[in-house]
């Protein structure tokens, strides 16, 4: 019997097709809702920010854009590289990117920026096997006195509410155009991508199973877990982290009020 290998995490051939396969989604919307939170939160514009698990740069780039020292960290080195060529192509009279390999675990102290965030899941992923408090005191660490960090992350009661112990869905990719930073072309490539999940309502863990397949290539899998929290939770974490001023809203929306609807959390919070 034949077996295929399974990488923990994201692949190197998986993120050559990661803004293919997320081609949908509306960074350019996302990044100035975020803004605006922040903005607001701090009653003046932000100046420095660090951002974990930029991936590749899809808002990175945007933030530079408006104007922002970015500190871009990610614990893949092709996810950087990626990064690195989208932020290039930024205005060079807004804002400056530096790249550092590191996660929410592990990560040293890098400066005292004005503002933080971890976006699509980050948190989930870097907390995953009880490390929330961990990672909150990273933020902590790489904040100003004063500073805002401001994350998105699953919402356990739309977990517990809509996703079934065990689900399966197939998705095929047809992408016809340049990838998003034009490093190379994709045309004419179709890549096959099926999803196995599973909510584990004992611990509040989600677990993908991704098998990828490219026509005349050979298959691979991956293995992502995500770490699934209350607001509550979330909340309490980050008191015992040092930050106070903490509000929690569906994410990406004009709701003020999280139900078991919303799929995402948005919470920010002031480093005391």
């Amino acid at each position: 019997m034949k077996t295929f290998p399974m990488s923990d995490g994201f692949s190197s051939q998986s993120v050559e097709w990661y803004d293919a396969i997320h081609s949908g989604k509306s960074y350019e919307a996302e990044a100035e809702w975020i803004l605006h939170k922040l903005n607001s939160a701090s009653k003046k514009p932000q100046v420095s920010m660090i951002e974990y698990g930029c991936g590749t740069g899809r808002y990175t780039s945007l933030f530079v854009d408006r104007g922002l020292r970015i500190t871009a960290v990610d614990p893949s080195q092709s996810m950087l590289n990626k990064c690195f060529e989208a932020c290039r192509r930024s205005d060079p009279s807004a804002g400056t990117v530096r790249e550092v390999v590191g996660s929410l675990t592990d990560l040293k102290e890098l400066g005292a920026h004005t503002c933080g965030v971890a976006l699509f899941n980050v948190l989930g992923y870097a907390a995953a096997g009880g490390n929330l408090g961990l990672c909150l005191h990273t933020f902590r660490r790489n904040l100003a006195t004063g500073g805002i960090v401001a994350f998105d992350y699953v919402n356990l009661a739309c977990a517990v509410a809509n996703l079934r112990p065990y689900e399966c869905r197939q998705l095929l990719m047809h992408d016809s155009k340049p990838g998003y930073d034009g490093s190379e072309t994709i045309r004419g490539r179709v890549l096959t991508r099926e999803v196995h999940k599973r909510f584990d309502p004992h611990d509040n863990s989600l677990v993908y199973i991704i098998r990828y397949a490219e026509r005349d290539a050979e298959e691979w899998y991956e293995r992502h877990e995500v770490q699934v929290f209350s607001p509550r939770e979330v909340e309490h974490a980050l008191h015992n982290a040092g930050f106070r001023d903490i509000t929690t809203v569906p994410a990406y929306t004009t709701s003020a009020r999280v139900t078991d609807r919303d799929f995402y959390c948005f919470t920010m919070a002031r480093a005391g």
